[in-house]
């Protein structure tokens, strides 16, 4: 389902349409790099409370390509997972 919001994504990068993707991050988390048939390689930049399990959500520049876009099933394949995210939040001090 494709996204025509623009601005920043929850991984603080600018939305780019043929790069953002949105998705459940449990699933594939922050920068994951995927490959979504007929349409090439994507990067998983932003999430959203509706992103749930196996949806993702293209960015689309312009509103109605967007609705002629519609909802598709495609097959995704994943190039690059990152295994772990890490945030300063997570490191401990051993001082």
């Amino acid at each position: 389902f494709p996204v025509t919001i623009h601005g920043k994504t929850a991984s603080g990068v600018m939305v780019q349409e043929g790069v953002t993707v949105a998705a459940d991050w449990t699933m594939l988390p922050r920068g994951s790099v995927i490959w979504i048939e007929g349409l090439g390689r994507r990067i998983v930049q932003d999430k959203g409370g509706a992103i749930k399990g196996n949806r993702l959500d293209l960015y689309m520049l312009n509103y109605d390509d967007a609705i002629v876009w519609g909802r598709q099933n495609r097959k995704v394949f994943i190039l690059n997972k990152p295994l772990l995210e890490s945030t300063n939040d997570d490191q401990t001090s051993s001082r």
